[in-house]
């Protein structure tokens, strides 16, 4: 699984997975620690979504353990536009971006786009790092708060 997000809001996985789906691709959306410690430990993303603000999950660890397990995973995270303390928290872990929850919602079909275009290159060149082929598209995407 290439594309992940750490996500318990309804509305905001909803969102997800509409997208990934519009875009067939698919996505994975972890709930609880347990289960993304799991994951990331057997299949580590190319791409992360991290909801910074999600219940349940430590944003700043799962950051973190997604870095460790997979040093070249896109992290893309969103929260409220007043969480500034958090946000530089979130860059400092390993986030390459991060967005409010606003501003998330606009630019996630590209985000999915991104990933897909990159994932394809990534296959094409058979190696798993996309961060070179996202570095171009990423940089018409805000970087952060």
């Amino acid at each position: 699984m290439a594309l992940a997000a750490i996500v318990t809001d309804l509305i905001f996985s909803t969102k997800i997975v509409t997208e990934a789906r519009a875009q067939q691709r698919q996505v994975r959306v972890l709930r609880s620690y347990s289960v993304l410690s799991e994951f990331l430990r057997a299949t580590p993303p190319d791409m992360l979504i991290v909801d910074m603000n999600c219940g349940g999950i430590n944003p700043i660890s799962a950051i973190a353990l997604a870095k460790n397990c997979k040093p070249t995973c896109k992290i893309v995270a969103y929260l409220s536009h007043n969480q500034q303390d958090l946000a530089q928290q979130a860059m400092q872990a390993g986030a390459e971006q991060v967005v409010p929850r606003s501003e998330f919602v606009v630019i996630l079909p590209t985000l999915v786009q991104t990933y897909a275009d990159a994932a394809a290159v990534s296959t094409t060149a058979g190696t798993e790092n996309i961060s070179g082929a996202l570095s171009g598209a990423a940089d018409a995407l805000p970087k952060a708060l």
